[in-house]
């Protein structure tokens, strides 16, 4: 077996032509990272804003009630927003706007609303981002 000298280490021959032929395969490769899973989602349109709308006590035909909320940027109050609440169908299908309201320091907002009639009625709030 023939051997070679490298580096003051007596090596056999077979063993450096595999250690070139590992080596130029590493340099002369594509070298990969290991692989990431990601997942891409949807983001709503705005997506930090909440915007709510609560029900009001007892209320009776002619006489105002009140509809309260609150509207919210990633989680700080939005003060000064005008906010519109509308009438609904019980499937969300509009109706008409009934009232309206500014944002307060705190982020919330009250909208007074009057019926002439006594039945149900359904009501959501907006808030225009543009």
């Amino acid at each position: 077996m023939k051997t070679v000298k490298i580096f003051g280490k007596t090596i056999p021959l077979l063993a450096i032509i595999a250690i070139v032929t590992v080596a130029s395969v590493i340099a002369a490769g594509t070298i990969y990272s290991t692989i990431v899973q990601v997942t891409v989602e949807d983001r709503p349109i705005p997506p930090e804003f909440v915007l709510t709308l609560t029900e009001p006590g007892e209320s009776y035909t002619n006489e105002f009630f009140q509809l309260t909320g609150t509207l919210t940027f990633d989680d700080d109050p939005i003060a000064g927003a005008t906010i519109t609440v509308n009438k609904v169908t019980s499937t969300g299908d509009l109706i008409g706007q009934v009232s309206s309201a500014q944002t307060q320091a705190d982020g919330t907002y009250t909208a007074q609303v009057k019926e002439t009639t006594a039945d149900t009625y359904y009501y959501r709030a907006s808030y225009d981002t543009t």
